[in-house]
């Protein structure tokens, strides 16, 4: 359940992506692929090969990721999976890269049975999930003002900030006054 949920949140993230999830086996990604202006070769695959379905498989022509998802305990063999898919796409003549970190899809939480899963991809190529018993809450982000330019303006100064003002400035200029007056000549 876990993984057509994740699968469908990455599928909503990219509309329009060709985006192939769990059930689709390599041969039929092949075939696809030839449609996307790539030259597949599943000659070089053999009948088991074929049959694999990785979990997730982007072929936008600025994407090509791909992403296994594993409970989070079984983070190492998604990493293999992943590298293993990514070699197989390989050699049937279809570079891919496995998914990067952060991509749109790959981090959230979907409901679940008595609760919800929560997944990310705490490494290239591998979206972890975990189950927790509880619910998700939606939480309204509060929108945004439009920016504004800032105006600044100079409120006119009270009489007590005018006292100051000139105080500080007479002290100031008598003390340059003394202190010219007052500084030996000649040395």
């Amino acid at each position: 359940m876990a993984h057509v949920g994740i699968g469908t949140s990455y599928r909503a993230a990219h509309p329009g992506d060709p985006v192939f999830t769990n059930f689709i086996p390599l041969s039929s990604i092949l075939e696809r692929a030839a449609t996307l202006g790539l030259s597949p070769n599943a000659g070089k695959l053999n009948e088991s090969e074929l049959a694999l379905k990785p979990d997730i498989l982007n072929l936008a022509p600025t994407r090509r990721h791909l992403f296994e998802i594993k409970p989070t305990s079984l983070q190492s063999a998604g990493r293999a999976e992943a590298r293993m898919y990514a070699g197989l796409l390989a050699t049937a003549g279809v570079p891919v890269t496995l998914g990067p970190m952060g991509e749109p899809g790959t981090n959230g939480a979907i409901p679940a049975p008595g609760g919800v899963y929560l997944f990310e991809t705490p490494e290239a190529g591998v979206i972890v999930y975990q189950y927790r018993r509880q619910r998700v809450v939606p939480f309204p982000a509060p929108e945004r003002e439009p920016a504004v330019e800032r105006r600044w303006r100079l409120a006119p100064l009270t009489p007590q900030q005018q006292a100051v003002i000139v105080t500080t400035t007479a002290a100031g200029v008598m003390l340059i006054i003394m202190m010219i007056l007052l500084a030996p000549v000649g040395v």
